[in-house]
């Protein structure tokens, strides 16, 4: 029976966290209703709160927390040992892109953009388990960064460097996107022209440091 109620409760809250994910999409964490959030999973508000104690800022913390592993799930299939090191840097990005244009609301949520409130503890333990996921996913993508510079033959560049450049460039333009300031196509396009330049330089062993670039001269 315990087991029975168990399932019937992950289903109530998936249910709830897929309506609100999709209201909070059309029309923002604020403009969103319990009410409605209720409506649209088709439970009582009472079983919100009964499944989510502190309401609606619960349930964003409770997006933010699946949206985190999502990206991790989805990360996965990139680093795939069959490929090189070139080619799994290229499927790692183009997976993280396509993980941010199905999950529109990744960005402000893994930074907790609408529910940071200093002094809560909810939030701020919230806010540790996404720095952790996020951090593994830049530690791994280090490693495989600096396994393509070794294989590329670059010497004296810094794989974190790369990699942080890489984050902050994939951000940059998806957030680019989400405010309607690239359409789809020019997204496509500036990230494939950045994927180039960045991997190809790396497959070249063109890749060099500001350190290294000055020590040749």
């Amino acid at each position: 029976m315990t087991e029975k109620i168990d399932r019937r409760r992950r289903r109530t809250q998936k249910a709830v966290l897929d309506a609100a994910e999709e209201l909070f999409i059309e029309h923002g964490y604020r403009a969103a209703s319990l009410e409605a959030i209720a409506e649209q999973a088709d439970v009582a508000v009472s079983s919100i709160y009964f499944n989510f104690k502190g309401g609606k800022s619960d349930l964003y913390l409770a997006l933010a927390k699946r949206t985190a592993v999502i990206n991790e799930e989805i990360l996965e299939p990139a680093y795939d040992e069959s490929l090189d090191a070139f080619e799994q840097l290229v499927a790692v990005g183009r997976a993280y892109s396509k993980f941010h244009l199905d999950n529109p609301l990744a960005l402000r949520l893994m930074s907790l953009h609408d529910v940071d409130r200093e002094g809560d503890e909810r939030v701020a333990e919230a806010r540790e388990e996404i720095r952790a996921s996020i951090f593994s996913m830049l530690e791994r993508l280090e490693k495989l960064v600096q396994e393509a510079l070794d294989a590329g033959g670059n010497e004296g560049v810094s794989a974190r460097a790369v990699t942080v450049f890489l984050f902050g460039s994939w951000n940059g333009v998806l957030s680019m996107y989400s405010r309607d300031q690239l359409t789809a196509r020019n997204l496509k396009g500036v990230l494939r022209t950045g994927e180039q330049l960045v991997v190809g330089a790396i497959r070249s062993g063109n890749a060099v440091s500001i350190e290294t670039q000055g020590a040749k001269k």
